[in-house]
Parts: structure tokens; sequence; C-alpha cells
């Protein structure tokens, strides 16, 4: 498994666990890309190592989070 994992939820539908979980990434950018591109309502990305979540909220304002770096 890779160091950051993604979930992303229905606000509300959540399934809950690893119902939610989307996938493994080796980086933080990559784990946020794929969240930025969630139809979904909410995501979380944990880091495995820190055994924390490191992001989360509403993956539209990830976007625009995005496209500001561009």
């Amino acid at each position: 498994m890779k160091r950051y994992l993604l979930f992303t939820m229905a606000g509300y539908y959540p399934s809950g666990g690893w119902d939610d979980f989307r996938g493994d990434y080796e980086t933080l950018r990559e784990a946020i890309e794929a969240a930025a591109k969630c139809t979904l309502d909410f995501y979380h990305i944990v880091d495995t190592e820190d055994k924390e979540v490191v992001k989360q909220g509403r993956p539209e304002l990830l976007k625009l989070e995005l496209e500001l770096e561009l």
C-alpha cells in the first residue's frame, strides 16, 4: 500500500470506512489531483506514515486551489 489513501463520500449517504476508499498514492500531490477529479461531496486524504488526515474538504474547492497554482 502506498503512503496516501484517498477516501471520497457523498454528503447524505457515505458508505463508511473502506467502502469510501478510492485509491492509494505515492505522493500527496497525486492524491490531491485524484481527489480534485472526484464527483462526490467530500474527500479525506490519509497519511499512513503519520496516521492522520492531512487534507479534507470539498472536491470543487480543491479544483479551484489547483487552478490557482497554475
